[in-house]
């Protein structure tokens, strides 16, 4: 056993046991707190002390999950009950699972998510983790329990595969503070259902059509100057409608032809602007006291839902059928259409792996396709030495 002062770096950078057994690492600051040190290099924080003359030893969970400084403070409570005499803690595998949804959602949701993500995880705990186990041990949930809550979600085959995602992320959790064994978690090994993702691109003309509605809700006062600009730069971009909604004027850059996120779906990103949303972005005022660039009805605050402002304009171009989202989709199709890379494609995007963009890859195959057929019509008119269907010749290349 050493005796170090526990520090996130510290224990960032202790080894892995060398022989067979666990290496305790015991803290000068408070006596009693300690991190343990398996062979594989996993580190876990206890609290060791004695009650009524018996050892006890509490887990307080691992690092990096938990800070040494949350640990410390837990550390300290806990010994400060030993030392009255009283029983350390509740035995962690009574821990019930609204308990431990309540120190997940402190914890970890609300500090190591997005904003958007941690308000989802919070209404299906809500909504659904807390109903069905609030009241059960944590431990004595089991796999059978996270399948029938899976199936039971069926008929929404893509919020029933989120749902066991984020259940998995939360057993996790429960496995690092200690509630659960190790390698149980009950949301694994459970198959998610196939999902039929609806990707809708617009035409040449549907676009024509979208863009004249845009022009025309605005003019009529049915959406503001701000949201009809964050429409068009929608379409113009390829950015995500949240991107656009949160751009802040710090962030663009005219001369560099740039937006400079410097936070997004997939963390800092540029995007590259064109000659039409750099035309959009200059007619834009600049609001005082408001750094965003679509600026909302509340002092301060951005533009609060693009989403509904585009149903507001999609009925007037007869496209009631499209998504805010299809206008991102649209920007791509066009790319992989003009014969853009599919990697080229994915930066433009803001994609972090290359399968994202590959559902684009069937789009690029139709200038491909002209192209072949171009050159078939002009081979099958001098094989045959009679004009192709539907074109003439010019002579031969």
């Amino acid at each position: 056993m050493s005796a170090i002062k526990l520090t996130r770096t510290v224990v960032g950078r202790l080894p892995p046991a060398p022989g067979p057994g666990p290496v305790y690492y015991f803290d000068q600051v408070l006596k009693g707190f300690a991190v343990r040190v398996s062979p594989n290099g996993v580190k876990a924080y206890l609290v060791q002390g004695r009650v009524g003359g018996k050892l006890r030893r509490i887990p307080l969970g691992r690092y990096p999950t938990v800070s040494p400084e949350d640990a410390r403070k837990r550390a300290g409570a806990i010994l400060n009950n030993m030392a009255e005499g009283k029983s350390p803690e509740r035995a962690r595998d009574k821990v019930t699972a609204g308990e431990a949804l309540d120190q997940w959602l402190a914890v970890h949701v609300a500090h190591k998510l997005k904003p958007r993500t941690a308000e989802d995880y919070r209404r299906i705990v809500e909504q659904t983790l807390r109903p069905l186990f609030g009241d059960r041990p944590i431990a004595e949930i089991e796999r059978a329990d996270m399948a029938k809550l899976h199936h039971d979600k069926s008929g929404t085959p893509r919020r029933a595969n989120y749902i066991l995602a984020t259940a998995r992320s939360f057993f996790s959790f429960c496995e690092d503070q200690g509630y659960r064994p190790e390698n149980s978690n009950p949301g694994k090994r459970i198959k998610h259902y196939p999902e039929n993702r609806r990707e809708r691109f617009l035409s040449a003309d549907e676009l024509a059509r979208a863009s004249a509605a845009i022009d025309a809700a605005e003019r009529a006062g049915v959406v503001s100057i701000f949201a009809a600009a964050g429409l068009r730069l929608c379409i113009l971009t390829g950015a995500r409608q949240g991107e656009i909604r949160n751009l802040t004027w710090r962030e663009v850059d005219l001369e560099r032809r740039m937006l400079l996120l410097e936070d997004s779906k997939t963390g800092r990103r540029p995007i590259f602007l064109n000659e039409p949303a750099i035309a959009v972005l200059e007619a834009l005022p600049h609001v005082a006291g408001n750094p965003h660039v679509i600026v909302g009805d509340k002092a301060g605050e951005p533009y609060q839902n693009l989403t509904r402002a585009w149903i507001k304009v999609r009925g007037g171009a007869g496209l009631a059928d499209v998504r805010l989202h299809d206008l991102r989709h649209t920007y791509a199709s066009f790319g992989a259409s003009e014969s853009l890379s599919l990697p080229i494609l994915g930066r433009l995007l803001g994609h972090r792996v290359p399968a994202t963009t590959a559902r684009y890859a069937h789009l690029a195959n139709d200038p491909v396709r002209a192209a072949g057929e171009k050159i078939g019509a002009r081979l099958a008119e001098i094989m045959t030495g009679k004009p192709a269907s539907g074109g003439g010749s010019d002579g031969e290349a």
